[in-house]
C-alpha cells in the first residue's frame, strides 16, 4: 500500500508500476494527459513508458536551502494550505527531505536525459523555461 508520509523513493516504485498500466490505458483510449506527480522518480517513470511520444520534465529545488524555501512557502501560502498549520521546525524537516529528494531526482534526470528545471534559483524564470521547453517539444 501507499500512505501519505511514506518514503517517496519507495512509493515511487509502486506508483511507477501503476503508471505503466494507466498510461497504456490512456493511450489505448487516445486520451491526452498531463501527470503532475512529485512522488515518481525518473528511474521509475521511464519504466512506465519507453518511446519518444512523451514530453517529460522535472521541477525541483535542489540548490535552495530549507530556510530559503520555507520563506518562499510562507510568503506564497494560501489560507487553506496544509503548510499554514505546520510549524516552522516541522516544515524545515519536511523541506530538507524534499530537497534531498529533489537532488536525487536531478541526478536521475541527468542519467536518464530528462530535463530538470531548478525552481530554487528563480521560480518564475524556471517555470518560464520549462513552459518554453514543453511548447517547443509540442510544436516540433
Amino acid at each position: 500500500g501507499i500512505a501519505h508520509m511514506d518514503d517517496n523513493t519507495e512509493m515511487s516504485k509502486n506508483i511507477g508500476k501503476f503508471l505503466k498500466e494507466y498510461i497504456k490505458h490512456l493511450e489505448y483510449e487516445d486520451i491526452h494527459y498531463v501527470l503532475d506527480l512529485y512522488q515518481v522518480f525518473p528511474d521509475d517513470l521511464i519504466k512506465a513508458y519507453s518511446d519518444e511520444s512523451h514530453i517529460t520534465v522535472y521541477l525541483g529545488y535542489s540548490t535552495l536551502s530549507a530556510k530559503d524555501k520555507l520563506k518562499f512557502v510562507r510568503r506564497h501560502a494560501r489560507d487553506k494550505d496544509w503548510t499554514k498549520q505546520t510549524c516552522d521546525d516541522e516544515m524545515t524537516n519536511i523541506l530538507n527531505m524534499f530537497i534531498k529528494e529533489s537532488r536525487l531526482m536531478q541526478s536521475q534526470c541527468i542519467e536518464t536525459d530528462i530535463p530538470f528545471f531548478d525552481t530554487g534559483i528563480s521560480f518564475d524564470d524556471s517555470m518560464e523555461y520549462a513552459y518554453r521547453y514543453i511548447t517547443s517539444q509540442i510544436m516540433g
